[in-house]
């Protein structure tokens, strides 16, 4: 039954305080929140799992997707990712199964959609030119240095149709193509380099992942310079 903030009375002020703590009824408040208009309380709340709605004074607002992410990501510092729960990683947050579910379909859709997000962060800041790409590349291999662990986890313990490295292959393709089209104004890719691409990303993904599992002692900055010396030649010639 939908409540009306007025049914409310002295529970919750019409307009709360964003300093003050969450109220225990917690269900009355997203209940308060649909009434004034807010479709979903789950993007409307921080870390902590108290609102900020307007954003407070040093505060970033996330959304409930990035926030799940960084939920999901905890959680598997401590589980191998096929044993995590969805109810595992609502209960890390404070989130209900059923904002979740309004998110994502499952779990794998959250790691392919935070995955996707990461690497086109990084890839669109490239600009067309050459040391753009390099700045891009090395951003790529620090992003791979810093979230190692976690990565190893996605690498040992998904396959099949939910294989981390096979959708690790197909968003990296989908990206580069984006943004080598982008880097060429606009014009579309033509097939041979699209294949040539192709090839380069299943290639970068396979030893990506051996050494994310260990099978190379080389660092980040080394990373990035097999990532920039082995890319296309006609990649590379849209490259300014």
């Amino acid at each position: 039954m939908m409540i009306k903030t007025e049914e409310l009375g002295t529970r919750v002020p019409r307009f709360p305080d964003l300093h003050a703590p969450l109220l225990p009824d917690k269900a009355l408040w997203e209940e308060c929140l649909f009434a004034i208009g807010f479709s979903d309380p789950g993007d409307l709340k921080d870390r902590n799992g108290a609102f900020g709605v307007f954003g407070g004074e040093g505060s970033k607002r996330k959304t409930a997707k990035e926030i799940l992410a960084e939920s999901f990501r905890e959680v598997a510092g401590q589980k191998d990712i096929d044993r995590i729960t969805v109810r595992d990683i609502t209960e890390n947050c404070g989130y209900s199964p059923a904002t979740f579910y309004r998110q994502f379909k499952d779990k794998y859709d959250l790691i392919s959609w935070d995955y996707t997000r990461e690497l086109k962060d990084i890839l669109s800041r490239v600009d067309g030119s050459k040391a753009e790409w390099q700045k891009a590349l090395i951003c790529a291999a620090n992003f791979f240095q810093e979230r190692k662990t976690y990565l190893a986890n996605l690498f040992l313990h998904t396959s099949g149709l939910e294989s981390f490295l096979t959708n690790m292959q197909e968003v990296n393709f989908e990206c580069l193509k984006d943004a080598a089209e982008k880097s060429s104004g606009g014009q579309p890719m033509d097939a041979f380099t699209a294949m040539l691409v192709r090839q380069y990303v299943l290639g970068s993904s396979r030893f990506t992942c051996e050494w994310i599992l260990g099978k190379w002692k080389a660092d980040a900055e080394d990373l990035a310079a097999v990532y920039e010396q082995t890319l296309p030649l006609p990649f590379q010639k849209v490259l300014r």
